[in-house]
């Protein structure tokens, strides 16, 4: 668990979070305060915590991508006991295969043929 956290630190790091000044003009924008893991210690469902000066959509996105990388190459998963909703059915992809979304989408179907329960929530539009 330990090395998710060193990692992603590390990563920040190379691409010049700590730095900032390859993502913002304002020096404090993106600082990272610190990443940290928190919860579900037991069955190895870790939250990531990262804490920067402000956060952007900018910031969010760089987070995400290297975040969501990590969990798909070490086979985690992208959400824990709140699941996708309506903010990450894009991101399903980093811990989910094409044909396991393709047989969600079929067992979604075949109990709501009409798309009225949660429409356009875990499963993505696209696949």
């Amino acid at each position: 668990m330990e090395d998710a956290i060193v990692t992603m630190r590390k990563k920040f790091d190379e691409i010049g979070i700590n730095s900032c000044k390859k993502y913002s003009a304002n020096k404090n924008d993106n600082h990272l305060r610190y990443v940290t893991g928190f919860g579900h210690l037991g069955d190895g469902n870790l939250h990531l915590n990262v804490v920067v000066d402000k956060y952007n959509s900018e910031s969010t996105a760089i987070f995400e991508e290297h975040i969501f990388e990590y969990a798909k190459s070490h086979n985690g998963s992208i959400s824990a006991e709140h699941g996708l909703g309506s903010i990450k059915p894009g991101f399903l992809k980093y811990s989910k295969s094409k044909e396991m979304i393709s047989i969600m989408k079929k067992i979604k179907d075949k109990f709501d043929p009409n798309g009225i329960l949660n429409p356009y929530k875990v499963i993505p539009k696209e696949i």
